[in-house]
């Protein structure tokens, strides 16, 4: 089993259907990941790996007059992101 696959199979599928598990689990990161980022209001950001997107979204706040792109391996995570994107 390849990566790929892993990611759109069952490990992919846990991930989509525990968002809030995971988000949590990866929550003690976000604030050090945006000091460093030092994200500016017209900023284009590129989050590789977005998952289910929370940091996506927490990247277009502090963007608005910028663009924001989150692309994941995983199809699973991407139709979870996709219905709470920013626009």
């Amino acid at each position: 089993m390849t990566v790929a696959d892993a990611w759109n199979g069952p490990l992919g599928l846990h991930w989509a259907d525990h968002p809030e598990r995971y988000n949590a689990m990866l929550a003690e990161f976000d604030a050090p990941l945006f000091d460093v980022a030092a994200i500016g209001s017209a900023e284009r950001v590129l989050d590789i790996g977005c998952g289910s997107g929370l940091t996506t979204r927490m990247a277009t706040r502090r963007a608005p007059q910028g663009r924001v792109t989150g692309v994941d391996i995983s199809a699973p995570l991407l139709e979870r992101a996709r219905p709470r994107r920013v626009c």
